[in-house]
Formats: structure tokens, C-alpha cells, sequence
């Protein structure tokens, strides 16, 4: 028992310190850059494999225990108890880091916790008018109906950089809604 009871508190231990240091490099983007991301996952990694790892095996990450799992390196009970201690000790890094972080690095320059703001709404009614009601976005509380056409647009947007959107026009009707635009979906390049 003592054995199991080491393995799941290196296991809590070094998906903490992942999601904490890792997450934690994610808000702190714009100052370290994706280098800085990558190398924090790397080190955080390195370290908590070279202290744990030989306690645990040193999975820190659902994916890796099912993976053992699948390749008989782990039992399905100690693989399900690697991965509730697992997702507990994401939690926790998650936790630590929204209580160790102010809450001026939440949200800054379209960032919030490093993920880009999208500046728009998910789409929008057409008509009359290019934009009208129904809004689709959180902040609307406007309620499609069968009839209504609208736009589904979602977006990503990187300040400084630009972004992108791929926009789609849906009718809305009592069953499936229809989707009305037949572009495809694949990138293209033009030259």
C-alpha cells in the first residue's frame, strides 16, 4: 500500500508542477515567446522525470498512462487511479496558478490566460441588413428561430499579427439547419 501511495503522490506532484509551469508559460507568452513555452513544458518535464520517475514511471499526463495501459505496461486499476490522481493534480496546478498569478496578466493585449480574444461574435444574423439580429455571442441574448438566416463565423485573432475566420451561412429551420455555403473547407493557396 505504502508503494501505490508514493507512485500516486509522484504522479500528483508532476502533473501539478506541468500544468503550473507549463500553463503558467502559456499566460506568460508575450514574454517569453513560444520558445519559452516550449522550453518550460521541456525543463518542467526533464526535472520532474529525472526527480519522479522512478517512483511513479513518470507518465504526469493522462494520454501517457492510457497509452501504457494499451501496451499492458500498467494494470487498468492502477491505470485508472494514475489518471483521477492525475486530473487532480491538473486541477491543482490550474488552481495554483489562477491564485499565484494577479489578475492583470488574465487578460492582456487580447490575451486571456495566453489564449488569443476573439474581437468578434461567433456570427450574426442576415438580412436587410449585412449584420443583424439574431448576434450569436455570448454577451446576446437573442434566441434563433426556425427562418432565421445567420452567419457562423468562428475566428482567431493574434495581436500584431492578423487573423483568420472561416465563415459559413446557415439557415436555421425545425430540424438540421442547412448549411447554405458550399466553399470548401481545405486550405487553398493562391498564387
Amino acid at each position: 500500500m505504502e508503494r501505490i501511495a508514493q507512485r500516486l503522490t509522484a504522479e500528483f506532484i508532476g502533473t501539478l508542477a506541468l500544468i503550473f509551469i507549463g500553463a503558467g508559460s502559456v499566460v506568460m507568452l508575450r514574454y517569453g515567446g513560444l520558445i519559452g513555452v516550449a522550453l518550460a513544458h521541456g525543463l518542467v518535464l526533464a526535472v520532474m522525470v529525472s526527480v519522479l520517475g522512478h517512483i511513479s514511471g513518470g507518465h504526469f499526463n493522462p494520454a501517457v498512462t492510457i497509452s501504457a495501459w494499451v501496451t499492458n505496461q500498467i494494470k487498468t486499476a492502477a491505470a485508472a487511479v494514475y489518471i483521477i490522481v492525475q486530473l487532480a493534480g491538473g486541477a491543482a496546478g490550474a488552481g495554483l496558478l489562477r491564485v499565484a498569478l494577479p489578475k492583470s496578466l488574465w487578460d492582456q493585449g487580447g490575451l486571456h490566460l495566453g489564449t488569443p480574444a476573439v474581437a468578434h461574435g461567433l456570427g450574426h444574423g442576415v438580412g436587410i441588413d449585412v449584420h443583424e439580429a439574431p448576434r450569436l455571442s455570448r454577451e446576446s441574448n437573442d434566441t434563433l428561430a426556425a427562418g432565421n438566416v445567420v452567419t457562423v463565423e468562428p475566428g482567431i485573432y493574434l495581436g500584431g499579427l492578423g487573423g483568420i475566420r472561416i465563415e459559413d451561412l446557415v439557415a436555421v429551420t425545425d430540424g438540421e439547419p442547412e448549411i447554405l455555403t458550399s466553399f470548401t473547407k481545405e486550405l487553398v493557396t493562391v498564387n
